[in-house]
């Protein structure tokens, strides 16, 4: 099946990008574009290519180049109450807090191997 998929420009919000994911809104939600997706979804699992999140050789190269990866991650409320109390303290946002404990963690965990 041919993609015909638009492509959208992520820095850009401009009228004809908004066009652009509408049209695309459209495709995905459409019969077709769901039975294409679950087509697309179907062939990676059978050719074993299907995996979650960013692969090992780009998080090396990420690595290497000092990058940073954008996750998604579900945190106990009481965890964040505490990055969130913790960050007002020393004036930094929480995301930093909690980036800096888990860079400690793992930091800790080459040196001491209590896992």
């Amino acid at each position: 099946m041919m993609n015909t998929t638009p492509t959208v420009s992520p820095k850009k919000t401009t009228a004809a990008n908004r066009k652009k994911l509408a049209a695309l809104a459209g495709q995905l939600s459409s019969p077709a574009g769901r039975e294409n997706t679950h087509q697309q979804f179907q062939n990676a699992a059978r050719n074993r290519v299907l995996r979650r999140g960013t692969p090992p050789v780009a998080l090396k190269a990420l690595a290497a180049a000092g990058r940073t990866v954008l996750i998604n991650i579900r945190l106990a409320a009481a965890d964040m109450q505490q990055a969130h109390e913790l960050a007002n303290e020393k004036g930094v946002g929480y995301q930093t807090v909690i980036e800096m404990l888990l860079h400690e963690a793992l930091k800790d965990k080459k040196t001491h191997k209590a896992w």
